[in-house]
């Protein structure tokens, strides 16, 4: 899990910066017919929101205990920075 800044106006052009989207590796195995492995996305602050962007559409994510504890702190830290972003307007 990666932070990277963006605006709408760049968005495409972190896509494929960040090669954004499935790796085709799975680290903790398959789980289902239909994955595509793990996935690298980007969660960031804009305009007051979270926004997370996982380089196509996607239509379920799974993650390990420790995986799925690393995705909720960064969320909360997004969600921390958009509020302090937010009290400073």
């Amino acid at each position: 899990m990666q932070h990277h800044d963006f605006t709408t106006e760049n968005l495409d052009t972190l896509r494929k910066m960040f090669e954004l989207g499935p790796t085709g590796k799975f680290p903790d195995d398959k789980i289902a017919v239909n994955d595509q492995g793990e996935a690298r996305f980007s969660v960031s602050v804009l305009n007051g929101r979270v926004i997370v962007i996982f380089g196509k559409p996607v239509s379920t994510i799974g993650f390990s205990v420790k995986a799925a504890r690393k995705f909720s702190r960064l969320l909360t830290q997004r969600a921390n920075e958009a509020a302090a972003l937010a009290r400073k307007k």
